[in-house]
């Protein structure tokens, strides 16, 4: 099918594609699993605009994810996750061409150490439509027990006392990191839904569970496909490897569209 026919198809209604995005650098290799090059990103935007896909704002999504208001047919949202510096001098300019906004999902202590976008950065960006949120505190990394265990899942080793955590002291370890993201978000960018996106993707109902007590609406995986009204859990499908060419791309959707 021609992108001129394709433009004005109706691949899906009454969902949303969610992608995902880590970072950009003009340097990169093609095998990059989590960067791609600006110029492959801008390339992306262009091929969704062609074939007809209607990129919308997290404010948008998260009404209809939570009460159905109405988003256009063919509707995408631009996710990143890590809140990385090439967010801002890459990303956020070629968004800003097109006259589309973009979400990033920030690590707190990384941004608080200068290793990451900047907050005065991102006062900048949300005054043009541009919004952050929760990626957690200080819990991208793995624990400190067992192999290949998330922080945010699995308890850490107390080496000091030769033991592993309580359930008790696990759970207050992910409220307290929890909150501390959202004071953070909430002292430099002002007050805002909650939304929070699982680092690795990795969770579980404890801590599903006890985001919901402290007021998160919608928590962001890594599960592929097409969201609907009513869901909590956001699936999101990974457009950011540094081989996925515009073509892959609308492809990919189109792959999950069609099921």
């Amino acid at each position: 099918m021609s992108r001129s026919k394709r433009k004005g198809k109706v691949y899906y209604r009454d969902c949303a594609v969610v992608l995902t995005y880590h970072d950009l650098d003009p340097d990169v290799h093609l095998n990059s699993p989590y960067c791609l090059t600006p110029r492959l990103f801008g390339e992306h935007l262009d091929a969704l605009k062609q074939n007809g896909f209607k990129i919308i704002n997290m404010e948008s999504f998260i009404k209809f994810m939570k009460s159905g208001k109405r988003i256009p047919p063919n509707a995408v949202v631009i996710t990143f996750d890590d809140g990385e510096k090439s967010f801002y001098t890459y990303a956020y300019p070629l968004l800003m061409q097109r006259c589309v906004k973009a979400t990033n999902f920030i690590v707190g202590k990384k941004i608080d150490a200068g290793r990451g976008i900047s907050w005065d950065q991102m006062r900048e960006m949300k005054q043009n439509g541009f919004s952050f949120y929760s990626h957690t505190y200080n819990h991208h990394r793995n624990s400190n027990y067992g192999e290949n265990k998330r922080l945010l899942t699995s308890p850490q080793f107390l080496e000091n006392e030769n033991r592993l955590e309580s359930a008790i002291e696990y759970e207050h370890r992910v409220l307290d990191d929890l909150s501390l993201i959202e004071n953070r978000i909430q002292e430099e960018l002002g007050e805002q839904t909650k939304l929070l996106s699982f680092p690795f993707g990795a969770y579980n109902d404890k801590v599903v569970e006890m985001g919901q007590s402290m007021g998160i609406e919608l928590f962001f995986t890594v599960n592929r496909g097409l969201n609907h009204t009513g869901q909590w859990l956001v699936k999101r499908i990974n457009a950011g490897e540094g081989d996925l060419s515009p073509e892959s791309l609308i492809q990919l959707i189109l792959n999950y569209a069609e099921q």
